[in-house]
């Protein structure tokens, strides 16, 4: 009892401690999303690849993550569950994060001949998760993080790209867009453009700076373009970034270039008409899913995203200088925007803008903090790059055969800026197949201890650079060869932004990708949360199940509950809706014959969380089982002992002993058992084998928790062989009295046992003249291996003449035919004496007691004495003499009537005579 009191305090402690230390993490990640792809154009040479639209989804635990197309009707559609499972740094149990890539099948996407269709997929995890979308195309692709559905708006500013005048063929003149997701039917979406959009349905322009509202339902995505001024291109004119979009329900939106380029200017790339009609290796798929305005912010810390840092430069060959393009959004009006550079001491006023105006910094060419007096989207574009190099000459200096210049190219790509409110604690992305990937780092100094990546402390690498006369460092580096990068805060108040991007680095035409790793949705507020249960063991719980709750204390709900480590356990939430302020759970093993644990997480709104473990270790009964012979007998039952022991600390029942091959298994032991800790118990049982040949077969044990294996028994089955001799009663006098005789059966096998089932006597009328009797016998009956029973066999003439025989059948496990005993005797009157005595000169008759009965017989004759009841007194083979002499001694014969039974080759023939 006092340590039931004292492990209730303990509890009691544990948990109000864990309330005052709160732990907290970013809310960057979701467990439902609805994600669909941005429309692009592409040449008809450009491929796609083998897996061309992919639905990414990563997480630092393990997660089951369900792909569904939300239209159920279409050829494409399509559900299906993945399993993430992360791997673990090495020794540790640190996870190092996991991933599961879902290909999608092309036609899942809107296009300019396909601007409205249910597209969209819904993906669900039971563990927050980060959702990216890839597109991979010869000469184009992109990703694009989701953002989960709970953290959608109804209010956007989008982000594109100018229409590119110095296209290829297709690419002439290609628009931005906008695509909107919708995720609930029936959601009015209103679109508000500087440019004169293009009606999804009916293809119609629409006025510029007009509100349009159109319909959408859950699943469909509705795709916006322009018309073009061709008088206007590579200029903020034909650029559709700043577009609003409302709607009065959540949806995503999805925006960007259908194949853009990113010049230094817009009227610079390519240089003076250079190579321009060819120029289209330095054109990509421009797309990024935004942020709603309730994530615009006014504090961003930016990097170039080189691929390498700095870029080299020739001012006469090269189509680019060093350094990103910035783009600014404005949510409201007369917002003032700075930039601070590193190394500056004071930040310098770079525009004012109105809502829904954008500026442009052209000249991000190394670290920089941007301010805005009010909160702006912004997008960072990565630079086309097409350095054209001299051609190289033969070794005799003549031009070489290639007989054009070599292009040196980078794709450009689009990538939404996380506000330094909205940096997060975990990032963990995957890395593009056959690309070159990079990430960018940006923090506070000070937190490079407290961060680590792939395991590894930043402190621990070189590369960090301090932007100077600002509190933040950043780092940029390649992937290393995981294919699951991962960065995570070691300290609850660290927080960072990671930016992914990727690309081919060489002489080729190739696709780039940029994404941002997430978000901080969280909500503002102190919170803390507390397990009802305390700390109890799990243990107590039957069969490894618990119910448990916990209530979250402060402004906010919780946002999500979900293992972050289990072990064959299970999770089932009871009726639990996202923002309740309580929550009540059900953990419980999956297989309770095994062991396991699940840590239980719960987040608020605001990212504080608390964990509790839950661990299982079941009942475990030792079990020796003795052994069966090396070699058994088909169909002969083998019993053998199990001794269960109760190491446990508590009562162990035994419900039940079975064999998997249960048709063959009999229980002689009554069931159920209880034991006591350290008792023991011996349980017998037997089994059947079937067949011949080498047999292993498994031992289940039933505990009130489950069934399991406990051990196994092995045997060499073998067939008995089954040894009868047949029985000859000879020629018997019909007025006889019944003969009893004996026959041997025999086990001929040299192991083996065999069972005797049944014997049986046929033959038609016969049998009624000859019996036997098994009651001695104990039938069905086990007979040792080399061992033999004898079986008295009755035959009674009953006065009848004729020959008798009949077959006594022996049903055994011995394998193939049954045996058969095969009986006969000849009724049939003997002689008189005077036939007799003239046959085979027997005589005297009668022959007194003491004296000698004489008779000459055949040479080679063999001679049976028998008295009235057939059993057998003498026998005498007659030598070549042919003479016949037995003396009648008063200690084996007396006054009466005795049989000669002679035979003489095929012939047997029965004399009387008489003893006096």
């Amino acid at each position: 009892m006092r340590a039931l009191i004292l492990s209730t305090l303990l509890a009691l402690l544990a948990v109000d401690s864990l309330a005052q230390g709160v732990s907290r993490v970013s809310m960057d990640k979701g467990q439902r999303f609805i994600a669909a792809f941005a429309p692009f154009i592409h040449e008809a040479s450009e491929k796609p690849l083998k897996r061309s639209l992919e639905l990414i989804a990563t997480c630092e635990f393990e997660a089951n993550v369900r792909f569904r197309s939300m239209d159920s009707t279409g050829s494409a559609s399509v559900d299906t569950t993945l399993r993430i499972v992360p791997r673990k740094l090495s020794g540790t149990t640190t996870s190092l994060g996991g991933m599961v890539a879902f290909s999608v099948d092309p036609s899942m996407l809107v296009s300019q001949s396909k601007r409205k269709a249910k597209v969209a997929f819904e993906v669900t995890s039971d563990v927050p998760i980060t959702l990216t979308t890839r597109r991979s195309w010869g000469g184009g692709g992109e990703e694009a993080h989701v953002f989960p559905v709970d953290h959608l708006g109804t209010e956007y500013r989008v982000l594109s790209n100018p229409t590119d005048v110095y296209g290829f063929r297709t690419y002439t003149w290609t628009p931005g867009f906008v695509a909107v997701i919708g995720t609930v039917d029936g959601t009015q979406v209103t679109v508000t453009s500087a440019l004169t959009l293009i009606d999804p349905a009916t293809l119609q322009e629409l006025s510029s700076n007009t509100p349009h509202t159109f319909t959408v339902d859950a699943g469909e995505v509705m795709m916006f373009d322009h018309t073009i001024d061709t008088s206007k291109v590579h200029t903020a004119a034909q650029d559709l970034s700043g577009t609003l979009v409302t709607s009065n329900k959540p949806i995503g939106i999805l925006s960007g270039h259908l194949k853009g380029a990113v010049g230094t200017r817009y009227r610079s790339l390519p240089p003076g008409g250079l190579f321009e009609a060819g120029a289209h290796f330095v054109r990509n798929n421009l797309v990024e899913m935004m942020p709603p305005t309730t994530m615009a912010d006014t504090l961003f810390v930016l990097s170039p995203l080189t691929m390498w840092y700095p870029r080299s430069k020739d001012t006469l060959f090269d189509c680019m200088i060093p350094g990103d393009i910035v783009k600014f959004v404005s949510t409201q009006n007369n917002t003032l925007i700075y930039k601070q550079r590193t190394g500056e001491s004071t930040r310098k006023l770079l525009g004012t803008v109105q809502a829904g105006q954008v500026l442009t910094d052209s000249s991000l060419f190394e670290e920089a903090v941007y301010w805005s007096s009010k909160p702006v989207i912004v997008g960072v574009y990565l630079r086309s790059y097409a350095k054209i190099l001299r051609n190289t000459t033969g070794k005799d200096g003549s031009p070489d055969v290639q007989g054009h210049p070599t292009v040196e190219a980078a794709m450009p790509s689009l990538i939404t800026a996380v506000p330094e409110s909205r940096w997060i604690t975990s990032a963990v992305w995957a890395k593009v197949p056959g690309l070159d990937n990079f990430w960018m780092l940006v923090f506070r100094t000070g937190d490079e201890g407290s961060i680590t990546w792939n395991g590894r402390r930043l402190s621990s690498m070189s590369g960090i650079k301090k932007i100077a006369n600002t509190p933040y460092s950043m780092i940029r580096s390649t992937a290393d060869t995981s294919s699951v990068q991962i960065i995570q805060a070691t300290k609850n108040d660290v927080r960072f932004n990671v930016m992914v991007y990727s690309d081919v680095l060489g002489l080729q035409q190739s696709r780039a990708t940029s994404h941002p790793t997430g978000f901080d949705f969280s909500a503002a507020g102190r919170d803390s949360i507390v397990f009802s249960e305390g700390m109890v063991p799990l243990n107590t719980a039957p069969c490894g199940a618990r119910e448990a709750s916990a209530t979250i204390n402060g402004p906010n709900g919780i946002a999500s509950v979900f293992p972050t480590e289990r072990i064959n356990f299970q999770l089932v939430l009871n009726n639990f809706t996202r923002g309740d302020k309580s929550v009540s759970f059900r953990v419980e093993p999956i297989d309770p014959s095994k062991g396991g644990s699940i840590t239980v997480r719960i987040i608020a709104a605001s990212g504080a969380f608390a964990e509790r473990t839950y661990s299982y270790t079941p009942q475990a009964p030792k079990v020796v089982s003795s052994k069966l012979p090396s070699s058994v007998g088909v169909n002969v039952p083998e019993c053998f002992n199990l001794t269960i022991t109760n190491p446990e600390s508590e009562q162990l029942v035994i419900k039940d002993v079975s064999l998997l091959t249960r048709g063959t298994f009999e229980l002689k032991t009554v069931l159920p058992i209880t034991l006591d800790s350290g008792a023991s118990a011996t349980v017998t049982a037997c089994v059947t084998p079937k067949a011949v040949g080498a047999t292993k077969d498994t031992i289940i044990i039933t505990l009130p928790c489950y069934t399991a294996p406990i051990g196994e028994i092995s045997y060499n089955v073998t067939s008995p062989l089954i040894g009868v001799d047949d029985i000859d009663f000879g020629s018997v006098d019909p007025s006889s009295q019944p003969i009893t005789r004996s026959v041997q059966i025999t086990n001929r096998s040299g192991i083996a046992r065999m069972l005797l089932s049944d014997i049986r006597l046929t033959g038609g009328g016969s049998d009624t003249h000859f019996r036997f009797d098994t009651a001695g016998l104990g039938l069905p009956f086990v007979l040792g291996s080399g061992r033999s029973i004898t079986l008295p066999i009755t035959y009674n003439p009953g006065g009848e003449v004729g020959s008798h025989a009949a077959t006594i059948r022996v049903f055994s496990s011995s394998d193939g035919a049954d045996s058969l005993i095969r009986c006969r005797a000849e009724s049939k009157v003997v002689s008189s004496v005077a036939e007799d005595l003239a046959a085979i000169n027997l005589h005297p008759v009668p022959v007194p007691i003491g004296g000698v009965l004489r008779a000459s017989l055949p040479p080679g004759s063999s001679v049976r004495v028998l008295d009235l009841q057939g059993r057998e007194l003498e026998q005498v083979t007659i030598q070549s003499s042919g003479q016949l002499e037995v003396p009648v001694s008063a200690d084996r014969y007396s006054a009466g009537i005795y049989h000669l039974v002679v035979t003489t080759g095929e012939q047997i023939q029965t004399f009387r005579w008489i003893a006096k």
